[in-house]
């Protein structure tokens, strides 16, 4: 049944604060009655959210606020549910999307929101020398320039020097993420999370083998579901997905020279050239399936050695020859191997061949993307991270023709446990939706 508050007419979740703070007001100004919309975004590939708010301004507050482009507006959600904690979020506004008249005395006010630790970083110039393992590194610059602390389930292997080139904290963030690999190969992301307070900082390959949300109750599009008497079987329904536009494209991928190629990297210390030969078949999805990513019950690939030219399968084709300048030995010293690597400086083909492996990885994972509209109330309790980054197991109901009335056969390709990459959070006066866009490494076998 619904239940409201008095603070907000919806069921699923209440505002219990939004409030516009800036030096330039005299007091806070509590939002919480005149938001309509607010939509949350949470992505892998970024270590801040992002957020729309659409508010119905019926006492000119754009003029009286004067807003500029530097206020905050701190958010406080809590789920209705029983024994839930409320979610604090404080984001600054980037600008002003929108304004509409809708009456002589009355306007709707769109504003686009970044987290505070995203504008704040774009204040702040990082030009400085670091030395070490590269999850200190980011765990030093994370919380000296945004007071962030870092979670993390995995070890990143590098220990290097640097020096980060004139840029601020997110982008030294992120430009040293993308440098990091695990020992297979596996890619590392930093993100935001809207429950927790830190960022998180963890590698496909430990992100993919943790266990699915709902290892009980898949998600699933089914009128059967939708009229069961089972309020759990109920609110895991898929109320609406789409594929990406541009699925399946190995075309694209071949083209990076991720399929089967040849890489060179130059020593210009030795001067001589560490090569070595990239088969995605051998070095990335024979890696997955020892390493129990690709499951026994889900290890189909997304790429498959039958397709061939001239009997050649195409990982055994080197359509590209690249050829990149290695590391130069900037912090050696004397002779020896016993230096620290630059950034993106390593010793051997096979550390370099690392990081071709992670590249190959991530672009293989976004192959296929599902985005699916859901009710998002089981993500809001406030006491765990359950969206980006975490497994969630969806079903899809076969199209085959020959199945008779009430015959249930699972689709295997579209069908599996998915990683989700990004979150969108809807929170609007009529219900909470929740929009993930989710990936996956391998099919179910049919």
């Amino acid at each position: 049944m619904p239940r409201t508050n008095e603070t907000s007419q919806v069921s699923d979740y209440i505002f219990e604060s939004i409030l516009l703070q800036s030096e330039r007001l005299n007091t806070d100004v509590e939002l919480r009655e005149v938001t309509t919309d607010l939509d949350i975004f949470e992505h892998l590939d970024k270590p801040y959210l992002t957020a729309k708010i659409l508010l119905l301004d019926n006492e000119n507050l754009f003029e009286n606020a004067d807003l500029l482009g530097a206020e905050k507006i701190s958010i406080k959600i809590r789920s209705m549910r029983k024994d839930t904690k409320p979610i604090s979020k404080t984001f600054y506004i980037t600008h002003v999307v929108s304004t509409e008249k809708t009456g002589d005395n009355i306007q709707t006010m769109a504003l686009q929101l970044i987290e505070d630790i995203g504008y704040i970083s774009n204040l702040i110039n990082v030009n400085r020398f670091y030395k070490g393992k590269v999850s200190k590194i980011i765990k030093d610059i994370s919380e000296e320039f945004l007071d962030k602390g870092i979670l993390s389930a995995s070890i990143a292997k590098q220990d290097i020097n640097l020096i980060v080139p004139n840029l601020n904290p997110i982008e030294t963030l992120k430009w040293i993420t993308s440098r990091v690999t695990s020992k297979r190969g596996y890619p590392f992301y930093i993100y935001s999370s809207l429950v927790k307070d830190k960022l998180l900082f963890n590698d496909l390959g430990t992100m993919l083998q943790e266990n699915v949300i709902n290892p009980d109750i898949s998600y699933q599009v089914s009128s059967m579901a939708a009229q069961s008497s089972d309020p759990d079987i109920k609110r895991r329904i898929i109320r609406s997905h789409t594929f990406g536009n541009n699925i399946e494209n190995l075309y694209k991928i071949i083209r990076k020279g991720l399929i089967g190629s040849k890489y060179e990297y130059i020593d210009t210390i030795n001067d001589k050239q560490k090569s070595f030969d990239f088969d995605i078949k051998k070095d990335l999805y024979d890696i997955l399936a020892s390493d129990s990513v690709l499951q026994q019950n889900q290890a189909n690939p997304a790429f498959s050695e039958e397709y061939k030219i001239n009997n050649k399968s195409f990982n055994k084709l080197q359509n590209r020859k690249i050829v990149q300048v290695g590391g130069s030995g900037s912090y050696k010293l004397e002779d020896g191997e016993s230096y620290k690597n630059s950034y993106r400086e390593e010793k051997l083909a096979s550390e370099y061949k690392l990081e071709i492996i992670s590249r190959a990885m991530d672009n293989v994972l976004k192959k296929n993307p599902l985005t699916m509209v859901i009710d998002g109330v089981d993500f809001i309790d406030g006491d765990k991270h359950s969206t980006i980054g975490n497994n969630l197991r969806a079903e899809f109901l076969s199209s085959d023709p020959e199945l008779g009335a009430g015959e249930r056969k699972i689709d295997a390709k579209k069908s599996g446990d998915y990683l989700i990459y990004a979150a969108r959070h809807m929170f609007k006066k009529e219900q909470y939706d929740l929009s993930l866009t989710c990936v996956k490494i391998g099919n179910y076998k049919r």
